[in-house]
């Protein structure tokens, strides 16, 4: 049924199932497994750097030394700290 390109219901069925064990999921790991701090200050560090006005990469540092991720990687994290205020426990509920 899923090969069929008019059984639209099915696929959606499918999605939405999908969707809802995810978001059970994720739901469950947030609340039972504790976080562990992975680079999450470095992140917020160069992230602040970029918020700050500061467009060139050398200077985007954090306690890991420089960013050496892509400018993807500075806005996606420049809104979750603006969402979260940096906070670790709220951006992994994000």
């Amino acid at each position: 049924r899923l090969t069929s390109p008019t059984d639209t219901l099915f696929g959606c069925l499918i999605a939405l199932s999908l969707i809802i064990g995810d978001t059970m999921l994720t739901t469950l790991i947030v609340k039972k497994v504790p976080y562990t701090e992975i680079d999450w200050i470095a992140y917020m560090e160069e992230v602040e750097g970029y918020d700050n006005g500061e467009r060139d990469y050398i200077n985007l540092k954090g306690q890991t030394g420089p960013c050496v991720y892509p400018a993807g990687f500075i806005y996606v994290f420049s809104f979750l700290r603006k969402v979260t205020g940096g906070d670790i426990a709220s951006a992994q509920v994000v």
